[in-house]
């Protein structure tokens, strides 16, 4: 479950297993925006540097 969307400054997120994995945001052209590893993830990201538009999250690795 990923909330608010659409969202302006943060994004709340909840995965039931996320060990040993990747989280990236991507733009429409595939472009790595940010990246957090298992460890760098909380329960909320940061993404107001981004600018508006849309943007893409995957996970890779680990189990959801």
């Amino acid at each position: 479950m990923i909330y608010p969307n659409p969202s302006q400054d943060k994004f709340r997120f909840l995965f039931e297993q996320i060990e040993n994995s990747t989280l990236e945001i991507v733009n429409l052209f595939g472009q790595s925006m940010k990246k957090f590893t298992y460890k760098d993830l909380k329960d909320e990201i940061d993404i107001s540097d981004l600018t508006n538009g849309i943007y893409f999250l995957q996970l890779r690795g680990g189990m959801i």
